[in-house]
């Protein structure tokens, strides 16, 4: 049987995925290929893992353009559909259901009647303003579509709105390498003065973690952490990301007097953000809404507990409330318990003592399990 995966490009999220998706369904006998549509990517430039990339393209991978190549006129899709002809597949996985690649990948599929297609995807109910009739034309597409395997239970309760029916639907999407994670932090907490040097981190320090656009709300943990006087006891703000906001946030910090205690770095290589994770007191996500937060992921495997909103995707089932951090309402009297909470080191004790938490159910297994259900299910129509 074989499996093709369709996506638009790749970062280390993915291709730690793929590569251990690869490896289980090898072991199954399985034909497992890669069908990338460009090498270029404008999100998470930092987060691109060419090493596991590289020795990935040598067997399985292929790209649809080259660098800096436009993917512009009637040529590519059709260029794209003889591709997925091309390989044959019995199976198509593809990143969500709406994307240009997807839906042609969905044409061929109707087209053949065969292969099965499914889609990853990490949407919910409360990611930005919903409108009835995109809902309804969202509600038309995914239902054409064989299966989808989500980040989580919210979606799950999204996908089965839209019209999929559950026993189609499987969760465990985002994940990521926490072995990978865990190994770093080990290594990090062993040099902690020498990285701490050499990377210019603070004594002591929260980290965020994030784009600087508006619904991140960024400006919402600059004012938490002004509120909570953390700066008078030497705990400094570490703020990881960049974006249209950057200067605002910078003019913000200055006109509360927090000019010397935060400290913006736009971009960590991610072989460094363990480091930076690890070494920090908790991580903060204040968003307005997230679909999952993959931040969260490294953060918990690194052992370093975490502070987000209820409209995390990941809130309550990766983190759970006092187990590993604290999920709040996003009220400023809740943000500033959850602070006061995660500041206070015998808190912090009683959660790392139950480390390594619930992470052995939001492994890279579970995302290459899913594929592996989906596989042997539809094989019986072959």
């Amino acid at each position: 049987m074989k499996v093709l995966f369709l996506t638009g490009s790749v970062g280390d999220y993915h291709s730690a995925r793929l590569k251990n998706m690869g490896d289980r369904l090898s072991k199954e006998r399985m034909d497992f290929r890669v069908l990338v549509m460009s090498r270029d990517s404008r999100d998470y430039l930092h987060r691109h893992a060419q090493g596991s990339v590289r020795d990935a393209e040598e067997s399985r991978w292929r790209y649809l353009t080259r660098e800096g190549q436009k993917r512009a006129g009637w040529r590519y899709p059709l260029r794209l559909l003889i591709e997925i002809a091309r390989e044959k597949p019995d199976l198509i996985v593809t990143i969500g259901y709406n994307f240009h690649y997807s839906v042609i990948g969905l044409v061929y599929r109707l087209i053949k009647r065969y292969p099965r297609i499914v889609f990853c995807a990490d949407s919910k109910f409360d990611d930005g303003v919903r409108r009835p009739g995109r809902e309804v034309i969202k509600a038309l597409l995914a239902r054409m579509y064989d299966g989808a395997i989500v980040a989580g239970r919210r979606q799950s309760l999204y996908f089965q709105f839209l019209g999929i029916p559950v026993e189609n639907i499987r969760v465990g999407y985002d994940v990521v390498d926490n072995g990978l994670f865990r190994r770093a932090a080990e290594t990090a907490h062993r040099r902690d003065a020498d990285y701490r040097t050499q990377l210019g981190l603070p004594g002591k320090y929260i980290v965020c973690v994030s784009r600087l656009v508006a619904r991140k709300r960024v400006d919402k943990v600059i004012d938490a952490y002004a509120r909570s006087q953390a700066s008078a006891t030497g705990v400094s703000l570490l703020i990881i990301g960049s974006g249209d906001l950057e200067q605002d946030l910078r003019a913000r910090c200055d006109r509360l007097g927090l000019g010397n205690s935060v400290v913006f770095r736009r971009l960590v290589p991610n072989r460094d953000m363990p480091i930076f994770l690890s070494l920090a007191l908790f991580l903060v996500l204040l968003s307005d809404y997230d679909q999952w937060g993959l931040c969260l992921n490294e953060a918990l495997a690194c052992g370093t507990p975490v502070l987000c909103t209820d409209r995390c995707g990941a809130a309550h089932e990766l983190v759970r409330h006092g187990e590993n951090g604290f999920v709040t309402d996003g009220t400023e009297s809740d943000i500033d318990r959850g602070i006061s909470v995660l500041l206070d080191s015998e808190n912090i004790a009683r959660m790392k003592s139950k480390y390594p938490w619930n992470l052995a159910e939001w492994d890279l297994l579970l995302f290459s399990e899913n594929v592996l259900n989906f596989a042997n299910g539809f094989s019986k129509w072959k």
